[in-house]
């Protein structure tokens, strides 16, 4: 994977976002509050880097808009679904849930 980056355009815009992937889930190994919101950070930027190298690689306007609004129906009821449990961790899962369904 690594030697065939530079290949495209995106490629080390999509390298960037599974390392942070990967990152995002050794921080959930721990058993700890602070490894968790680390983690959900990593997790969200590995989500940016995603939509940055999907912007990179093109996509139509109706294309955009569509997906746009299915995402944000799926993100709305996923954030009805799990709104309630988040606790302390809610600001950060709001923002979560709104990258997630950009992406």
């Amino acid at each position: 994977v690594v030697s065939g980056v530079g290949a495209a355009p995106a490629g080390a815009t999509f390298l960037a976002a599974f390392a942070l992937s990967v990152l995002g889930d050794v921080l959930l190994l721990p058993k700890d509050k602070r490894a968790l919101g680390a983690g959900i950070v990593a997790f969200l930027l590995a989500h940016g880097a995603f939509l940055a190298g999907f912007v990179t690689l093109g996509v139509s306007v109706p294309t955009l808009v569509a997906l746009a609004v299915v995402h944000a129906a799926i993100g709305i009821a996923a954030w009805r679904a799990f709104a309630a449990g988040t606790g302390a961790l809610k600001p950060l899962a709001a923002i979560y849930v709104v990258v997630v369904s950009a992406m």
